[in-house]
């Protein structure tokens, strides 16, 4: 015998795609709402902005709603179908060090949620660290500097090389991946030159090898003077893997939420203070670069600079008249 299933209650409102843009500066953060609302009749639903908000604009299916300027919950009506709603506030806390996205309550669940922050020309920060409830942007900064200092570690055991351990963590603090390999080979090269000299059996090798010494130098100062131009001058990067690459901001993505956009936070500081702390570490460099340069020219001139083999010795073929014997006259011979 067939019985006719129970109808299940199914939602009459819901909320296929929800952006929220937020623009923060050092005055106060612009945010806006863009959602997309799929009805199956009419109905209603309420959403909470922030406390302090200052509403700006609501519009439900391109038609502005009128709503109080001061007001917080948001009772939006929504006609069957598909309605893109568009809402704008601005709120007076600015950036911080430690910045907090504010968090919308969407008055139910939602899909495809995602936050966008953008930090305004105005206000030049460098990220520190970022985190939240959703997949969104890392910092690895810190996970460099960790693998940095294991790798300073390593270095810090090299035998005849003027580095402890924290000096290599330092020096390399400025110098990117690709270029810590050349000041390394450099470093370990100049220690284990007499080892090297030992090995060389002849003139030319040994030149060879100071030849070679010379242009490595040339090219570690060139890279050191490089390296400390670009971090006084350029822009700062902490080496941020955005989870959505969007034009430079920094998004999370939330495939479902319950009620609320996604929580986020931002850890910054002024891009000034951090150039400073890179004049510090450009001082430093060129202070014990003073050190290194004599270790250097000690360890590489020892032997002399360059070997030059004697010129073989020439011997005239005919002999000069004026130190030739005198001719003997055989008529005054007894």
């Amino acid at each position: 015998m067939l019985h006719q299933p129970a109808p299940i209650d199914g939602s009459l409102l819901t909320v296929d795609r929800a952006t929220l843009m937020v623009k923060v500066a050092d005055a106060g953060t612009e945010a806006q709402l863009v959602m997309t609302v799929r009805t199956a009749t009419v109905t209603t639903r309420t959403l909470t902005l922030p406390a302090g908000a200052h509403l700006g604009s609501v519009k439900i299916a391109g038609a502005e709603y009128p709503m109080a300027k001061d007001a917080t919950e948001l009772r939006l009506p929504f006609q069957p179908g598909v309605s893109e709603v568009s809402i704008e506030w601005k709120q007076d806390d600015g950036l911080q060090a430690v910045y907090a996205a504010p968090s919308i309550s969407l008055g139910g669940a939602a899909v495809n949620v995602r936050l966008a922050i953008d930090f305004v020309d105005e206000s030049d920060r460098v990220l520190l660290w970022t985190g939240g409830s959703a997949a969104g942007p890392i910092v690895w900064l810190w996970a460099w500097f960790a693998a940095l200092a294991l790798l300073a570690m390593v270095l810090g055991r090299a035998p005849g090389v003027p580095l402890r351990p924290w000096k290599w963590l330092v020096l390399g603090l400025g110098f990117g991946a690709g270029l810590i390999p050349l000041i390394a080979t450099w470093f370990l090269l100049v220690a284990w030159r007499p080892a090297l000299v030992r090995r060389v059996t002849s003139d030319h090798a040994y030149n060879a090898l100071q030849v070679g010494l010379a242009l490595l130098t040339v090219s570690v100062l060139i890279v050191i003077l490089a390296t400390g131009k670009e971090l006084l001058t350029s822009p700062v990067w902490t080496h941020v893997d955005n989870w959505n690459d969007d034009g430079g901001l920094l998004s999370w993505y939330a495939d479902r939420v319950a009620d609320a956009t996604p929580d986020a936070w931002i850890v910054s500081v002024p891009a000034s203070l951090w150039r400073a702390l890179w004049v510090l570490w450009a001082l430093w460099v060129v202070w014990q670069s003073i050190g290194w340069g004599r270790w250097a020219r000690r360890t590489i001139g020892e032997g002399g600079w360059l070997r030059i083999s004697p010129l073989p010795a020439e011997y005239p073929d005919t002999v000069d008249d004026a130190d030739a014997p005198p001719a003997v006259d055989e008529s005054t011979r007894a």
